[in-house]
């Protein structure tokens, strides 16, 4: 069994867990959710990842311009989604109800099944997604943030 390569961050959002949800899995909404502004806008995929093995393509820049199709390999309405890319690395959202209203989102960034592990390790993965991890998660949080 591979060793776990992943890292999660965590932020509480003020939304009901239902809307939260749906917005991530929404692929249209992943440019303005994207934390290191790679993902530039949706190329093919459904309005809403609603099945395991649903795919979306979309256009990234990180440096020269290149396109990137990823497939649901998790699913629980609600909840959780993840997908993977090419590579095998997975994006997961856990969504989960507060006590008084809103949500506990985590994003966790997984590359324990990787083809590319030995590479991206030298780059010092997973460690280095984890400011994106967080920059996703204010983008969240700022996407849902109510004017007092």
């Amino acid at each position: 069994m591979p060793r776990s390569m992943a890292i999660s961050a965590t932020i509480d959002v003020d939304a009901a867990p239902r809307e939260v949800f749906d917005y991530i899995a929404r692929p249209v909404n992943h440019p303005e959710l994207n934390g290191d502004g790679t993902v530039r806008v949706l190329r093919r995929g459904p309005d809403v990842l609603t099945s395991v093995g649903d795919r979306f393509n979309v256009s990234m820049k990180a440096g020269l311009p290149y396109r990137m199709t990823n497939t649901v390999v998790e699913l629980e309405p609600g909840r959780t989604i993840a997908w993977h890319n090419w590579g095998r690395d997975i994006w997961r959202w856990e969504v989960q109800p507060l006590p008084g209203g809103g949500s506990r989102v985590t994003e966790t960034y997984d590359m324990t099944h990787s083809v590319l592990t030995w590479l991206l390790e030298r780059f010092g993965y997973p460690e280095a997604q984890r400011e994106n991890l967080e920059r996703s998660l204010d983008n969240l949080a700022r996407r849902f943030a109510r004017d007092e």
